[in-house]
């Protein structure tokens, strides 16, 4: 496809490198003069010729100071006395880390393919009720719509704790490689 994503790429290598967070996941690819701004009103997608669509909002009455790019891979806000105000880590897109926690609400939402980042066909949410839950996107997330379920209740998270683990809030008797996917690079577990 033409158009680029504009996100946060782990490079091992130049030949070896995975997207593990995009801004714009949802929406059709963007421009080379688009760009990624800081506002007032939060992180915001300037395409070129409008005014922009706001990516996430930063609620707070903290005024953003500095960012930090991380070896984790997260895209850290900072503000002036150095508090998070800010972080990719809670918003993710189809791709988790090590260190990064899925929380109850939060969902993971596959991309078509390795190179094309547009939103794919399944996302897996971390629903209220402690159950990890993959569902088509296209679906209305009902219990028979489920593609696969954790079946486990309880406050629920998704930690990803190293290279080599996934844990559920140290639940057991459910197969995790069913639905992720080891991506060729260190350090991340993502779906497509």
């Amino acid at each position: 496809g033409t158009g680029f994503s504009i996100g946060i790429w782990l490079v091992a290598s130049p030949e070896n490198s995975s997207a593990v967070w995009i801004a714009n996941q949802g929406d059709p690819p963007v421009t080379k003069d688009d760009a990624l701004k800081l506002t007032d009103e939060g992180l915001k997608l300037l395409l070129q010729h409008s005014e922009g669509r706001l990516i996430s909002n930063i609620s707070t009455s903290t005024d953003a100071f500095s960012a930090s790019m991380l070896d984790s891979g997260n895209f850290v806000i900072y503000d002036s006395n150095f508090n998070v105000i800010w972080q990719t880590f809670n918003h993710p897109t189809d791709t988790i880390m090590a260190g990064q926690v899925l929380l109850a609400g939060s969902e993971l939402v596959s991309s078509l393919s390795g190179t094309n980042h547009s939103s794919g066909n399944f996302h897996l949410i971390m629903q209220n009720d402690g159950n990890l839950v993959l569902y088509p996107v296209a679906s209305p997330d009902t219990p028979g719509d489920a593609y696969w379920v954790s079946r486990t209740n309880g406050d629920g998270y998704l930690n990803k704790r190293d290279d080599t683990s996934v844990s559920c809030n140290a639940w057991r008797g459910w197969d995790l490689p069913v639905i992720f996917s080891r991506s060729r690079v260190k350090h991340t577990t993502g779906f497509s």
